[in-house]
């Protein structure tokens, strides 16, 4: 996956983590992957794994089928781009315009080129992982809003916490209002950092069926 990056990484080339001197493509944008969805073996599904090789027997039913071995489990995710996903638009049941493509992400300011932050931490054609793909809700336990909401913020000191460490599973930008999201429909909006968060969680889920009222994103 490779975003165009407009915000603070923009053609640049950063520390790849932070135990590595090497230097490495970095991108401010990440998928929506929504969340993990009911029965997810981890709670967030994004530190995964993906098949040992490329030949077909270690696919685990094939493309379009999501690796389900070696901690590699996304079965169940609820967003739109996800490790292995091959979703037909009829699939993005609440609608194109209801639902995320990408956004920007967010990570710490005081760690922009540092390679420091979790959700920054690798190069930017990593596949599926919180550098590349981003959720709106953790640790489902009652679908599909039922679980830790995760709504975007603004970037922020990397010496403070936020709920239990879930911000590098967050949306959010240097901005001071909101940031930037794709909808699948092809259409651009500036998210609030005050948005209700549930409403943020139906926006990161393609199939809740939820009806939202555009006056309140």
């Amino acid at each position: 996956m490779v975003y165009p990056c407009l915000n603070i990484n923009i053609a640049s080339i950063h520390n790849a983590s932070a135990n590595s001197s090497d230097l490495a493509a970095k991108n401010d944008y990440a998928a929506n992957a929504g969340g993990p969805g009911y029965g997810s073996v981890h709670g967030n599904s994004m530190d995964t794994d993906g098949p040992p090789s490329v030949v077909p027997d270690d696919w685990d039913g094939g493309i379009g089928v999501p690796y389900t071995g070696a901690g590699g489990e996304c079965l169940n995710m609820t967003g739109v781009i996800f490790q292995r996903s091959c979703l037909r638009m009829a699939r993005i049941l609440d609608g194109t315009t209801n639902t995320y493509l990408l956004g920007e992400k967010l990570v710490p300011w005081d760690q922009y080129t540092s390679g420091t932050s979790n959700g920054d931490n690798d190069p930017a054609y990593i596949g599926h992982n919180k550098d590349n793909s981003r959720i709106v809700i953790a640790n489902v336990s009652n679908p599909p809003f039922g679980g830790i909401l995760i709504p975007p913020m603004q970037d922020f000191d990397g010496g403070g916490s936020w709920v239990n460490g879930y911000f590098d599973f967050a949306f959010g930008s240097a901005h001071s209002s909101g940031c930037s999201f794709c909808l699948c429909d092809g259409s651009v909006r500036t998210i609030s950092y005050w948005i209700d968060p549930l409403i943020h969680c139906k926006l990161g889920i393609r199939d809740d069926g939820m009806t939202i009222d555009p006056n309140m994103f």
